[in-house]
């Protein structure tokens, strides 16, 4: 799972039953969860804790050299709630379960949907915005027991439109060229 907790935000009462959701979804399923923390804070370690219990997970505290692309390269399945780290490792050709459960009610709320700016469904093979067990479940028994031809074939449609992967920033580096070069 990666973390979105900060500091200085107090969870909202959607993510709190998105956590005890997936609580319950590990416990179903045996799984000991690893947390990608959003920091090194105690703070952050202590509320997921709080809400999984020690025996439940592993935490993962951020800090300078950490290899996060690794991590979440490794994972089975990575969850993500609205992490930009989320789309990048689907971009990289990981599973992630995409969960856009936080309040609507916050501006700019539409670029809390899945996919922003490119229009989606609200739910699809591997994403939703409802807030349910049902939800949770459908979405991580789908990335769990799906083939990974069939994974990659889904990803590939629904997701080549919202990000893709250039591998050493080659595209990035071209225009850099090319800007340096029309500057001259």
């Amino acid at each position: 799972y990666i973390s979105v907790f900060r500091l200085s935000d107090k969870a909202e009462k959607e993510e709190l039953i998105f956590l005890r959701n997936l609580k319950s979804y590990c416990q179903k399923r045996e799984i000991k969860l690893q947390i990608l923390g959003s920091s090194n804070s105690l703070i952050e370690n202590d509320f997921y804790s709080n809400i999984f219990g020690p025996t439940m997970f592993k935490f993962i505290p951020r800090y300078e050299k950490r290899k996060t692309y690794s991590i979440v390269d490794c994972a089975k399945i990575t969850v993500s709630i609205d992490s930009t780290l989320g789309y990048e490792a689907a971009s990289r050709g990981n599973n992630v379960g995409f969960f856009c459960i936080r309040s609507k009610k916050k501006y700019p709320f539409f670029s809390l949907k899945f996919g922003w700016p490119v229009k989606k469904k609200n739910s699809g093979p591997f994403w939703t915005n409802k807030n349910s067990f049902l939800e949770m479940s459908r979405i991580l028994d789908y990335l769990s027991y799906t083939n990974t031809k069939d994974l990659k074939r889904t990803f590939s449609k629904e997701f080549s439109n919202v990000m893709r992967y250039d591998k050493g920033n080659k595209k990035f580096l071209l225009l850099k060229k090319n800007m340096k070069h029309d500057n001259s």
